[in-house]
């Protein structure tokens, strides 16, 4: 039995028009979908031969192997980029000691004009290696049977696809530091200015 307070007409009706609207939310949530039942589907198990097997174990050494190879590639590009760009900036520092303002300005200049060179070549040439090992595994796929080699090709494109994204979140810091150092103003000026002794002589 339904228990309903002493209300007032107004809160009579607004007590019932909230009864009514949990009712309906109750109702709708459990009738989500009409189709929730009908699109759940079993996964299906594909039962793998022997030779199957064989080819899927070459691809996964050929995977591990290729993936290695990848990785070292990509750090000798990085390593090469930051000896590139260090050889650059001792070269600056030597200028930067001799103190004179016009071929400091144009040291910097060139520093800055072959850092932004080789930082957009160090993303051209990662981008490359990553495709060129794309290319490659896409290959192996192809030795596997349709279902599996699906599954795999899934697995790569998500794999390039971290890569891809981890060069140009490098690309991007390094883009920054170069804009901070274009930025950053390596020419202090100190003014000459009497000391007091030489103040003093010349008023005696």
């Amino acid at each position: 039995m339904l228990f309903i307070p002493n209300f007032k007409l107004e809160q009579m009706k607004c007590f019932i028009l909230n009864l009514l609207l949990v009712s309906c939310s109750v109702f709708l949530a459990a009738q989500e979908s009409l189709i929730a039942d009908i699109m759940k589907v079993e996964a299906v198990n594909i039962t793998i031969g022997e030779e199957q097997q064989e080819k899927l174990a070459d691809y996964e050494s050929e995977l591990a192997n290729m993936t290695a190879q990848l990785d070292e590639d990509l750090q000798k590009l990085g390593e090469d980029y930051a000896a590139d760009v260090t050889q650059l900036i001792e070269s600056f520092t030597e200028t930067m000691s001799e103190g004179d303002e016009k071929v400091i300005k144009n040291e910097k200049r060139r520093v800055g004009t072959q850092t932004n060179t080789l930082t957009f070549n160090l993303i051209r040439d990662k981008k490359m290696a990553i495709q060129r090992y794309e290319n490659d595994m896409k290959l192996e796929i192809r030795k596997l049977s349709i279902p599996v080699g699906k599954m795999k090709d899934k697995e790569l494109t998500d794999s390039v696809n971290d890569y891809k994204d981890n060069i140009h979140k490098e690309f991007e810091a390094n883009k920054r530091v170069l804009k901070a150092f274009k930025a950053t103003e390596h020419i202090q000026r100190t003014h000459f200015t009497d000391s007091p002794s030489s103040s003093e002589d010349s008023s005696n």
